[in-house]
């Protein structure tokens, strides 16, 4: 092995290590990025396509299933959460209800739906990423 080689295993060490460190952050930009004023999320989704360890299917897919990330469930818990109160004459509150609690058998699921599909398909990309990642 020359100097020459030993410069090229370094240089592309480097480059794969660069490389899974920008996916990496990509990844959690797609997924908590929604969070930051949701321009996180619309820098991750550039990051993510321009990514070369992913399929045009697996951007897709990402791009689809992670839309605002965990944004979708931040919103629908702050949307449920409001009370929805009467004011009566004599400024007393009377027929308060929080819609969460109102219909809990509908909102559980979906709130879980909101959570478990964007962190499943990000879970999913990353272990694709740490693959491709290992046979380079």
């Amino acid at each position: 092995m020359t100097l020459m080689d030993n410069d090229i295993i370094n240089y592309r060490e480097r480059y794969i290590k660069t490389q899974k460190q920008h996916d990496s952050i990509a990844l959690w930009l797609l997924l908590l990025g929604g969070l930051i004023v949701f321009i996180g999320w619309i820098v991750g989704l550039v990051m993510f396509w321009r990514s070369s360890n992913f399929t045009v299917g697996q951007k897709l897919l990402g791009t689809i299933l992670l839309p605002g990330g965990l944004l979708g469930a931040v919103l629908f818990v702050f949307q449920k959460v409001s009370f929805t109160c009467s004011i009566s004459a004599n400024s007393t509150a009377t027929g308060c209800q929080a819609p969460l609690v109102a219909h809990a058998a509908i909102n559980f699921p979906v709130l879980a739906l909101l959570i478990i599909i964007p962190a499943a398909t990000c879970a999913y990309l990353g272990n694709v990423l740490h693959k491709n990642i290992g046979s380079m």
